[in-house]
């Protein structure tokens, strides 16, 4: 991984089900940010702020921040099912990130060539 780490260094659980998450990008300090997870239905909201921050890091090329957007989301519906996480867990080295294959990066490399 290069570029700045994204940590998810807390996240604490609301009465009414918010989910409130401490994020740190690089060095940078920890910010806080709110999301909701349902672990019935697997599906995941986050906060609009840190979801744009995530895509910025998709624009500097440090990242694929659909990886980081799945991870994340992975993430929080795990803890909404009542499992133990390790904190802080950097994204991109928890259990849940997923390389892509390498057939999968052969194929996204040629259509990348082909589309320029």
């Amino acid at each position: 991984m290069f570029g700045p780490p994204v940590t998810l260094c807390s996240v604490s659980r609301a009465a009414d089900g918010v989910l409130s998450l401490s994020v740190a990008f690089g060095r940078d300090p920890e910010r806080t940010y709110l999301a909701w997870a349902d672990a019935d239905q697997r599906s995941t909201s986050l906060d609009q702020q840190l979801f744009f921050e995530l895509s910025e890091l998709s624009l500097r090329r440090y990242a694929d921040c659909t990886r980081y957007h799945m991870e994340l989301c992975f993430l929080l519906t795990s803890i909404a099912r009542g499992e133990t996480i390790e904190f802080p867990a950097v994204l991109g080295a928890t259990r849940f990130a997923r390389p892509p294959s390498r057939l999968r990066w052969i194929r996204n490399h040629i259509l990348r060539l082909l589309r320029r």
